[in-house]
């Protein structure tokens, strides 16, 4: 007398046999292959994102922190953003599928046997159509999961006037170099200065700049920038001046930067306060490639109406400026914690 196992076995396999011969399931027959699906896909270790043995470049991690940051600035949501970039590695769901539908189809083996080579090729891959989404469907991984800690980024905060474009507010020089005391007097200069914790009359009087004050259109002076100037400075004048001077280009901008892991970058908001571990103070000229900095800042805090987060990519990054040991610049990037 066959037993219940023997039964289900056979019944699989008659509902198997229809399928490859496109007959119609049955209700039971229909029931017996989403059993046959459910229970494969269950039973296999199925990850789309899983770390990769070897680190991204800089150069990779800047491209997925900028999917991740412009998604952050449009609203949308980051991973729907890193999968449709086809950044990050990712494993194949359809070579699974059609891996454990062989593995079915080889246990009704004897069953099957009567079934053409065609027949036989064609029901592997109608399962695997079956199975593919069900993987798909169980699958618990997301794109944060294919990064590691060792997966940096170059991220850049641009000191820079609230609705203006970060690129737009550059420091430019009255001389064909970079001069401290030669700097134009603008909106963007009293605004990085601000940033750093410094007025336009402190840096007037710490180099002597005598120019006249570039006064926006349509106003009679230059507006205030629009959050506290920090009490403490980042840093000294002869710092910033070191960061002038070697600027290396008439036209610059102020910057933070540091190389972040790719992956604290995902669930972070943009739109509120951020600290760094640790930022370099730097001049940078992204159109030209010209990098300085000239002191690191522990625990600095920013907040979006002070400047501009960006990523490096598609830009002259820093580090293929430079060149530089990472492990000196390497820094977290975390929500900050209110007052």
């Amino acid at each position: 007398m066959p037993t219940l196992v023997q039964t289900a076995s056979t019944a699989a396999s008659e509902a198997l046999i229809a399928m490859a011969t496109d007959c119609d399931l049955s209700a039971a027959q229909q029931e017996h292959i989403d059993h046959l699906v459910t229970k494969a896909a269950a039973g296999a270790w199925f990850r789309a994102y899983e770390p990769e043995r070897d680190a991204l470049s800089l150069k990779q991690g800047n491209a997925i922190a900028r999917i991740i940051l412009d998604a952050h600035a449009d609203g949308q949501d980051t991973d729907a953003a890193l999968i449709q970039s086809c950044l990050l590695p990712r494993y194949d769901v359809w070579s699974v599928a059609l891996e454990l539908a062989r593995e079915i189809l080889h246990r009704h083996d004897d069953a099957l046997e009567d079934l053409t080579r065609a027949d036989y090729a064609d029901l592997t891959v109608t399962l695997a159509e079956r199975i593919e989404p069900a993987l798909i469907a169980a699958d618990p991984s997301r794109p944060a999961d294919a990064l590691s800690s060792y997966d940096r980024a170059e991220i850049v905060f641009v000191l820079s006037p609230r609705g203006k474009h970060a690129l737009d507010a550059s420091i430019t020089s009255h001389k064909p170099w970079p001069e401290f005391a030669e700097l134009y007097v603008t909106e963007d200069l009293a605004h990085a200065l601000a940033a750093m914790g410094y007025t336009l009359g402190q840096y007037r009087k710490a180099s002597n700049n005598g120019h006249a004050t570039e006064i926006p259109r349509g106003r009679c002076r230059i507006p205030r920038p629009d959050f506290p100037r920090r009490s403490a400075p980042l840093c000294s004048w002869d710092a910033i001046r070191e960061i002038v001077d070697n600027a290396c280009s008439s036209n610059f901008l102020f910057v933070l930067y540091a190389m972040v892991p790719i992956a604290q970058l995902i669930d972070l908001d943009p739109s509120g306060p951020l600290t760094f571990s640790k930022a370099a103070l730097a001049s940078w000229d992204p159109w030209n490639g010209t990098f300085h900095d000239a002191v690191s800042v522990p625990d600095v805090t920013v907040t979006p109406k002070m400047g501009t987060l960006m990523s490096a990519a598609g830009w002259h990054s820093p580090d293929s400026i430079c060149g530089f040991v990472h492990r000196y610049y390497e820094a977290d990037i975390r929500q900050a914690v209110p007052a």
